[in-house]
Order: C-alpha cells, then sequence, then structure tokens
C-alpha cells in the first residue's frame, strides 16, 4: 500500500493532535474514574 507524500508531510501534524488527545482523555479519565467509583460505592451501599 502506497501513502501519498502529502500524508507523510501532515502526519507529525497529526501526530501532535493525537497525542493532545490523549492528554485530554487522560485528564478526563483522572477527573471521571474516581467519580464512578464513587458513585458505585454509594450503590453498593444504598442496596445493603
Amino acid at each position: 500500500m502506497q501513502v501519498p507524500f502529502h500524508s507523510i508531510k501532515t502526519f507529525p501534524q497529526v501526530h501532535h493532535l493525537l497525542s493532545r488527545i490523549l492528554k485530554e482523555v487522560e485528564k478526563a479519565y483522572e477527573i471521571i474514574v474516581p467519580y464512578f467509583v464513587q458513585n458505585r460505592r454509594n450503590i453498593h451501599l444504598q442496596k445493603q
């Protein structure tokens, strides 16, 4: 499979964009995961 030359030039930009998205996702996980863990504990406590 041949890669067009212009996409090779844009690769660093795409990589930069992907790494930025990954950082945002990681930040979101740091906020969301403890929230879900807390919620699951609360639901578990309510069932008893």
